[in-house]
């Protein structure tokens, strides 16, 4: 399946992404927890990499609830070139809000900009939280995406918005231009 990426074509400015703080994040977990009437932390954790199996491989390699937490929130979210919210999102803003409310890393700007604000990491080396970075018809990178495990990550794309894609599909793995480390 063919899923075209965001452009970089259009110079936009950075967004800031919402404040996200500790307490912030235990207040999302708690309210998790309390959703599913009492479940623990351990007990949110499997389920989520149960419900994600299928798209994952082996989901236990991830053992991060506030990854899953987002990627359940912002799964399906459309498309919009330059949106940074539920009603849309590109791929470029869907990386810097994980980046920022999951591993608490600040990154800013188009694919273009983002990848030189990473440390080179080969795809043999990729680990969670890490970003991949494509060249999608284009001669600088267009299009990115954050890496979870077991060759998948998250992106958004224009035709299915936020999904999570294997980097060993005919589509990426033609378009793969690098991963990197948020320094």
């Amino acid at each position: 399946m063919m899923l075209y990426s965001c452009s970089t074509q259009k110079k936009t400015s950075s967004i800031k992404p919402p404040a996200s703080s500790k307490e912030k994040r235990e207040a999302a977990i708690n309210d998790t927890i309390s959703k599913h009437k009492g479940a623990t932390e351990a007990t949110l954790l499997i389920s989520y990499q149960e419900e994600y199996a299928n798209l994952l491989g082996t989901p236990e390699e991830i053992n991060n609830l506030a990854l899953f937490q987002f990627m359940d929130e912002w799964m399906t979210v459309p498309y919009k070139y330059g949106g940074n919210s539920k009603s849309g999102v590109d791929c470029s803003r869907l990386s810097i809000l994980l980046m920022k409310e999951v591993y608490h890393k600040v990154i800013s700007g188009s694919s273009a900009d983002i990848i030189k604000q990473t440390e080179p990491v080969s795809k043999d080396h990729l680990k969670e939280g890490d970003l991949v970075f494509f060249k999608i018809n284009s001669a600088t990178v267009s299009h990115m995406g954050v890496y979870l495990a077991n060759d998948r990550f998250l992106h958004s794309t224009t035709q299915a918005g936020v999904v999570i894609s294997d980097l060993n599909d005919a589509y990426y793995k033609k378009y793969f231009f690098a991963g990197g480390s948020v320094r």
